[in-house]
């Protein structure tokens, strides 16, 4: 797009509200070696540029129109009077499911490190997730109370019917309040006007009607008339905010360094230029409704004549049910009287006069072959039929099934991308306004669940939290019909070695996100090891002690303790023979000798690193456990395996590995 203001009217603001002519207009203002500075300071300035630029979009929002009235109000095929009418309502299905599967895609926010980030730069990352979805249930909250809907249907809506995402985002504490706002709009881009730069827009605006009262509610200013045109304009450095021509809200720096505001379209077509560059629209604005395109790009063609044709179809149906009679007479003059098709009715005639059935009308032969090319194009541009609507025409192999899934998944691709790219976006952008302190002493207090461990949270947050300029991946994945048992076999045999020797194709984490499609892989193998760590015979002989006493046996359960610890003894006899350390502590009521230094550094690590995490109580119960001086309880090792296991997987093996030698105190 352009990188110049090309205002071509010159106008100036009116205490009035109108615009008349004035000396200086954008392009007279503007030089490409100085700042904006200035530029902007002439609400008329304003106005002809946005002018212009909607002159350019003028294609694009005709687009908007014509897809909206066409495939979501449906409006209604127009035949010549008298003819029957038929309007398909497969268009506006056809969007509700497209919109529905991208709500429903799973959405999977990560903030990166490097592999070779420290332990703390991870927790720090782990909290920035953290921030984040609590702030994204923020600004849900904050749009229920103005009738928004959740930002997310917002957003997978307008990437459907308009084929373009535009967002503002802002973060600030707003005035005579102590809680940070995250203000979140979400603008129909049927009135966003923008024009780019080297380095991004220059300049973006958003126009709607407001009432009186709603200027005033938001503003304070009182208007002339029943409403106005808002004109909320964005610059890198200032926002200002016009009502027709004259201000709201005169030119304000809002430090944030950048617009912020987010403009994406569907699909993949890039900036480009027709072959001329002649008449007003200079540069590639000419060819930018062809971007973005809505859900019913390919079937946009297919939409009218598939209601003409059925509407004809109509047509002679209705006609054949009861045709026309002809009533020949000498003069031609003679008209059958009341109704001829009723029952056991006699219809007079004289000499010379006969009655005769007007031929029926009938569809042309081509009409069925021209329906099924309709219904296939119809097909072919939109979702396969039934089994993107939940049903299957027939037994179909895996093979096939996985075809067909795909099909379907190219028809939610483009916008689950858009998304994508709307939500990383965001992510980025509420991280680093909040830890901006040029823009306000922020506070705020977040909640939700924690998306590693579904486990609900409730933290408070100030800029000073937000450490490092975090990079924010996105995952969007649309929830298709799947071929589960697939998927597992495919996971299963990209995961395991293939031959003595040969490394797999992908890690068994890699195969759980990218083949099985998992929204935490992380935290699923955290439950894989904790479901190995049971099975460890310490573990699941206290289990099995555990679940015979709650039935109501404790002699049953002592019996198993003791040949528990029979085993136990053994063991640990057999590895201090072969001179393996061992971690040693007593089981309940017994004693035990001194751990080894090996033992100690082993228990000391584990105990440090439960601190680190937080988890002060369990270290000291392990200290209990392994001294004698405190009952173990049950599943304490489990616990705090699942926790090694989240931090430090080499503790963890190396702390399973000491427990299968000796003890295993509190499992």
């Amino acid at each position: 797009m352009a990188t110049k203001s090309r205002t071509k009217s010159k106008a100036k603001a009116k205490s009035s509200g109108k615009v008349e002519p004035a000396q200086t207009t954008a392009e007279d203002q503007y030089d490409e070696n100085e700042t904006q500075e200035g530029l902007w300071d002439d609400p008329g300035v304003i106005i002809d540029a946005v002018k212009v630029v909607q002159n350019e979009f003028e294609g694009l929002r005709l687009r908007f129109q014509e897809d909206f009235e066409q495939g979501y109000q449906l409006q209604p095929y127009e035949p010549k009077s008298g003819y029957e009418s038929y309007t398909s309502s497969a268009p506006k299905n056809f969007f509700d499911k497209i919109v529905d599967g991208v709500n429903r895609a799973a959405l999977t926010v990560h903030v990166n490190t490097g592999e070779e980030a420290l332990e703390e730069e991870r927790a720090d990352a782990n909290e920035a997730e953290l921030f984040l979805e609590g702030a994204f249930n923020h600004i849900d909250r904050l749009g229920r109370k103005t009738r928004q809907k959740a930002l997310r249907r917002q957003l997978a809506f307008f990437s459907g019917i308009r084929g373009w995402i535009v967002m503002r985002t802002l973060v600030y504490v707003p005035k005579d309040e102590t809680e940070t706002r995250f203000d979140v709009k979400v603008w129909d881009p049927m009135h966003v006007y923008w024009e780019d730069g080297v380095d991004g827009a220059i300049w973006v605006a958003h126009q709607r009607k407001a009432t009186r009262s709603q200027i005033y509610s938001e503003y304070g200013v009182k208007i002339e008339g029943k409403d106005g045109m808002v004109t909320d304009f964005w610059t890198e450095d200032q926002n200002m905010v016009l009502v027709d021509s004259t201000w709201l809200k005169e030119p304000t720096d809002h430090n944030i360094g950048h617009v912020p505001i987010f403009i994406g379209n569907v699909g993949d077509m890039p900036d480009i230029q027709n072959k001329d560059f002649s008449g007003d629209n200079i540069g590639v604005h000419n060819t930018l409704e062809y971007q973005g395109e809505s859900v019913w790009t390919a079937a946009r063609g297919v939409i009218e004549p598939r209601n003409r044709y059925i509407s004809q179809l109509m047509d002679t149906a209705k006609r054949s049910v009861a045709g026309s009679l002809v009533h020949k007479s000498p003069k031609g003059d003679k008209k059958i009287k009341g109704d001829p098709y009723a029952s056991f009715q006699a219809i007079p005639i004289e000499e010379g006069e006969s009655i005769e059935p007007l031929e029926l009308p009938t569809a042309p032969p081509e009409t069925a072959a021209i329906l099924g090319l309709l219904d296939h194009d119809w097909q072919q541009s939109t979702l396969p039929y039934p089994l993107a609507y939940g049903g299957s025409s027939a037994a179909e192999s895996g093979r096939a099934l996985a075809i067909r899934i795909e099909a379907t998944r190219s028809a939610y691709s483009p916008r689950t991308h858009l998304l994508r790219e709307a939500y990383q976006w965001l992510s980025e952008e509420l991280l680093s306004q909040f830890a901006n302190t040029k823009i306000g002493n922020k506070k705020i207090e977040l909640y939700g669940d924690n998306p590693m461990t579904d486990e609900f949270f409730r933290n408070g947050y100030e800029p000073k939290d937000i450490k490092g300029d975090w990079i924010v991946d996105v995952i969007v994945e649309p929830r298709l019909p799947r071929d589960e048992q697939v998927e597992i076999e495919m996971a299963l045999a990209a995961s395991s070695p293939r031959g003595e020797g040969r490394q797999p194709l992908m890690s068994t984490g890699s195969a759980r996100r990218d083949i099985m499609k998992l929204k935490n892989p992380d935290l699923e193998e955290q439950k894989v090891l904790a479901e190995e760590g049971k099975e460890i015979p310490p573990i699941k002989y206290r289990r099995i002690a555990n679940a015979v006493a709650e039935q109501g046996d404790p002699e049953g359960a002592k019996l198993v303790m003791e040949w528990l610890e029979g085993e136990e003894l053994k063991n640990r006899k057999a590895l201090e023979a072969e001179g393996a350390p061992s971690v040693q502590a007593a089981p309940q009521q017994t004693e035990t000798a001194p751990p080894s230094e090996d033992e100690m550094a082993i228990v000391e690590a584990v105990m440090n690193a439960l601190v680190e995490y937080g988890r002060e109580d369990l270290a000291q119960e392990l200290a209990g456990a392994l001294d004698g001086t405190q009952p173990p309880r049950d599943g304490l090792i489990e616990e705090i395996m699942q926790i090694l296991g989240e931090i430090n997987p080499e503790l963890a093996q190396a702390f399973m590995i000491a427990l299968g030698g000796g003890q295993a105190a509190g499992a």
